[in-house]
């Protein structure tokens, strides 16, 4: 499985965060270990598109990290 890395902000078809699925939603990091995922309302400067499921944690410096769901 391929991880997209590092990232501050992703939209993604479906957001798996905490055993939950969020359609259509984007999850942002405040780079310090803290996540929100909110619904996609309209573009926002500097998020990245994840096409498909995608899932979302933390690494141990507290970083965002996005690994496609198969």
């Amino acid at each position: 499985m391929n991880s997209y890395g590092k990232v501050s902000r992703v939209l993604a078809n479906v957001i798996v965060f905490e055993g939950k699925e969020y359609p259509l939603h984007i999850a942002e990091s405040d780079g310090q270990g803290h996540i929100r995922v909110y619904p996609f309302e309209k573009e926002v400067h500097s998020t990245v598109f994840m096409p498909g499921k995608v899932a979302i944690s933390t690494d141990k410096d507290g970083n965002m990290v996005a690994v496609p769901v198969v």
